[in-house]
């Protein structure tokens, strides 16, 4: 059975944030009814089946929605860059190494891009010291996890891998 009109205009006001008066308010008139009989209707009203399963759905519809929005988060674009990371560097494609170790940096706050003016360079980030902290901790587990035997590590200057032992 299909909602009416104003049940959907109630089940769209308590979506929108209304609390179940104020919802049944918008949806009917209520003008000369007292708040003890709104309140009781608003009650029954969201109590119906029908309404209660369109409430629930379009609830779950909005945090589908924010759900989605949130996939590409700092743990993500970490995690997804360090994977390149040790891809590079197995395929032994420096510069694409490079590259996602920047992309890293940038996405937690460590490297910024920065503006030269009278041979002055200031650097601004807008991390508070605590995320900051959380970034440099999340870069050093991902710096200890390509250092596990097996991940290649190069040294940036005579382009050669170094041994486990230091030598």
């Amino acid at each position: 059975m299909a909602l009416t009109h104003k049940q959907n205009l109630f089940v769209q006001a308590i979506v929108d944030g209304h609390n179940h008066s104020d919802a049944y308010r918008l949806a009917y008139d209520a003008d000369n009814m007292t708040p003890g009989t709104i309140s009781t209707n608003a009650y029954q009203l969201l109590r119906h089946n029908q309404v209660a399963i369109k409430v629930q759905d379009k609830r779950r519809a909005i945090m589908d929605k924010v759900d989605s929005a949130r996939a590409w988060n700092l743990d993500r674009i970490v995690a997804e860059s360090a994977i390149n990371v040790a891809g590079a560097r197995d395929d032994k494609q420096w510069a694409a190494s490079n590259g996602a170790i920047t992309t890293i940096g940038k996405a937690v706050g460590v490297l910024v891009d920065r503006s030269e003016s009278t041979n002055e360079t200031r650097v601004v980030h807008e991390l508070d010291p605590g995320k900051l902290l959380e970034a440099l901790a999340a870069l050093e587990a991902i710096k200890a996890r390509l250092l596990l035997p097996g991940n290649a590590v190069v040294d940036a200057e005579s382009h050669t891998q170094p041994s486990l032992d230091g030598k």
